[in-house]
């Protein structure tokens, strides 16, 4: 597919999986994640060594409960471990004074690189070589381009999104939305 091909380029590109190395998912149940995760369990990015990571914001009641019961059904049916892990988000927010948004990316970060980090120790392989897949796309990449312009970012903040981030990794940077879903 379309898709496919585009973060296949991505990947190739910016080095992004180098040979072997431990791989976590940060798979959330929208499309743009679930996308992700079926592309990189159909080898067709070249990764091995797969798991799939879920943070549970406790946001939304029981639909917070769905999207993780969704995500385990998928990874059960691609053959993918699979970590749920439930957050009080809003909490930490409040004792943090963030934003919901921001609270959420830091623990969900926070919980990837723990996640990655015990599954580089239980495969052997160096912290720092491991990789947290995240599917962000190229429409994410324009919407962050433009807060920051709209905010009056002066040049050296007029960034977007990078490829890769010491471990972070996005593959799908380069696909728009609509070729993902």
């Amino acid at each position: 597919t379309a898709m496919t091909d585009i973060a296949s380029a991505t990947v190739r590109a910016h080095g992004m999986f180098p040979s072997g190395v431990p791989v976590v998912a940060m798979v959330s149940g929208g499309a743009d994640s679930v996308a992700l995760l079926r592309l990189l369990a159909s080898g067709a990015l070249g990764t091995v060594g797969l798991s799939v990571l879920h943070v549970d914001h406790r946001l939304r009641g029981e639909a917070s409960a769905g999207d993780a019961a969704f995500v385990e059904r998928v990874c059960a049916e691609l053959g993918v471990p699979c970590r749920i892990v439930g957050y009080d988000v809003s909490a930490y927010a409040t004792a943090e004074r963030l934003n919901l948004e921001d609270a959420g990316r830091r623990v969900r970060y926070r919980f990837a690189a723990e996640e990655l980090d015990a599954r580089c120790a239980a495969l052997g392989w160096d912290v720092s070589d491991g990789r947290i897949a995240v599917a962000h796309t190229f429409d994410d990449r324009m919407e962050t381009f433009l807060m920051r312009l709209i905010q009056g970012a002066g040049t050296g903040g007029l960034t977007s999104i990078p490829y890769v981030r010491d471990r972070i990794v996005r593959p799908l940077l380069d696909a728009r939305r609509a070729d993902v879903v």
